[in-house]
């Protein structure tokens, strides 16, 4: 599937942790992964000033000096087309998002399988958004999560605390649906939800709504 070499570049402050995932990656079967590998945003961006060599950057999300999100705003404001993903160990949904604001094309979980890097390095290099399933809840058990007792006890889906993040981060309907991938009226439905859920008629109501109830942090109402 891939004739060339694939060029990726992966940022972590562990060592142990980074010549892992390189040894994983470069033996992932058919897609002839060069690795390369620092333990620093910011001397990355000392080193290069053009990343156009790379086909992928994966970048911690908790990194000393310059983290993850810091990583992909100076990437953005010099204009780097390069995709990257960020990794984490972090395993709340809040995280995820506040990634893909700052404009990552995707999100890995550190805990995730090799079987599943490799799909979503098939992914993320093929043009298309990677999102850690376990964060989603597609997929195997309901991540640890602040606010899982106030979902289970207001009977909202991890769907629909899905979408009260992005409500959160000040998102439109439509900047919704295509984060999610879902349509607009799926969006909307997932709403009225929520209003229902907390006994409120609007947004504004609902994240304020939502924040008494525990189910957002504090730092997500600022």
């Amino acid at each position: 599937m891939y004739a060339t070499t694939t060029k990726v570049l992966v940022i972590d402050d562990h060592p142990f942790y980074l010549e892992g995932l390189k040894v994983g990656l470069s033996a992932i079967e058919g897609l002839r992964c060069r690795v390369e590998t620092a333990c620093s945003a910011h001397e990355v961006l000392g080193m290069y000033r053009d990343f156009s060599q790379f086909d992928l950057l994966l970048c911690d999300l908790n990194l000393p000096q310059l983290d993850g999100i810091g990583f992909l705003n100076t990437l953005s404001e010099r204009g780097v087309s390069t995709p990257v993903a960020i990794l984490s160990s972090s395993n709340l949904a809040q995280d995820m998002y506040k990634s893909l604001a700052s404009g990552a094309a995707g999100y890995l979980y550190k805990g995730a399988t090799l079987a599943e890097f490799a799909r979503a390095l098939r992914m993320l290099l093929a043009g298309q958004r990677y999102l850690a399933p376990q964060l989603l809840g597609e997929t195997g058990s309901p991540s640890a999560n602040p606010a899982e007792s106030a979902m289970k006890r207001l009977g909202i889906t991890q769907r629909q605390y899905d979408v009260l993040q992005l409500l959160a981060e000040g998102m439109s309907n439509r900047q919704m649906s295509e984060m999610l991938r879902v349509k607009e009226t799926t969006v909307k439905s997932h709403l009225q939800a929520l209003f229902q859920a907390l006994g409120v008629s609007n947004r504004t109501a609902c994240l304020c709504r939502a924040g008494t109830l525990g189910l957002l942090p504090d730092s997500e109402l600022a």
